[in-house]
């Protein structure tokens, strides 16, 4: 507590001496280093209401403290919801449209370009550069078994992850916030996760279970498509997508039964037989 009650001191000190000399004057340390002591004394909410100080405090080290402080929280007040939301959209921009960047950047601040009009928001930040973060995405209630990236056709990078509570969970990377509520349907431990896409560009999560079942999901809505793939006799453990010459996107799967099936990831239909059985004479 001590040590939250300095930084808490320091940050008020240097906030006073940014407003009182003037945030355009200030000095390289206040800038560079004031979000930080914020955040260590429990401040960060009060120098997020300083819109002056925000327009020209060093710009990586804030978005970086604010993800610290507020990844996967559900307490964030509107101004860190605003800079997590232009580190996204600052990451999916193209870096070469400096102008572009700027300008997303003001917006995303909210204030509508008055800090991209001073230079305030650096594209540097596209790059993500000041990110050496360990931050925790909290919601499952068992271990979880896999995880796996994939990316929506607007830019935005998602994390699905499996666990043994028998679900699985959908997570927007840049900000750590889970989309919507747990995928359920699987009846045991979801222990395979991946993601694909079809030929029209849309993205699925396909999704391997303990109760011996592959499902389909759509990964922008998070929605179920069609009924669970059922052909394994064990355990599935494993998932993963590829495409044939044609275009054709598949998905294989691996179980405890020693089987690998592959399914046509559009439709979810099973091709041929299992790769390891034996054919009937």
């Amino acid at each position: 507590m001590r040590a939250e009650r300095a930084h808490e001191v320091i940050a008020g000190a240097l906030q006073r001496l940014g407003r009182e000399g003037g945030w355009a004057e200030a000095r390289p340390y206040v800038l560079r280093h004031l979000a930080t002591h914020a955040r260590l004394g429990e401040a960060l909410p009060r120098l997020l209401a300083d819109a002056e100080a925000l327009d020209h405090l060093d710009q990586e080290r804030l978005a970086a403290e604010v993800q610290m402080r507020y990844f996967g929280s559900g307490d964030a007040p509107e101004e860190a919801e605003q800079i997590l939301r232009g580190r996204q959209a600052l990451e999916v921009a193209k870096a070469e449209d400096r102008g572009a960047v700027r300008r997303l950047a003001g917006l995303h601040n909210g204030r509508a370009g008055r800090a991209a009009g001073r230079g305030g928001w650096n594209p540097r930040w596209v790059a993500s550069q000041a990110g050496r973060l360990h931050l925790t995405l909290r919601g499952h209630t068992n271990v979880v078994e896999a995880v796996a990236f994939g990316r929506l056709p607007d830019g935005r990078l998602l994390l699905a992850s499996g666990s043994l509570d028998d679900t699985v969970r959908l997570w927007e990377v840049s900000s750590g916030r889970a989309l919507g509520e747990p995928l359920r349907g699987h009846t045991g431990w979801v222990e395979a996760v991946a993601f694909g896409r079809l030929a029209d560009g849309r993205l699925l999560l396909a999704s391997g279970s303990s109760d011996q079942t592959v499902r389909l999901w759509e990964a922008s809505s998070g929605q179920a498509l069609g009924e669970p793939l059922r052909g394994h006799t064990g355990e599935v453990t494993a998932v993963a997508f590829g495409r044939l010459a044609d275009g054709r996107p598949l998905l294989a799967s691996g179980s405890w039964d020693q089987m690998v099936r592959l399914w046509e990831a559009s439709s979810g239909q099973a091709l041929g037989w299992p790769a390891g059985a034996r054919t009937r004479r």
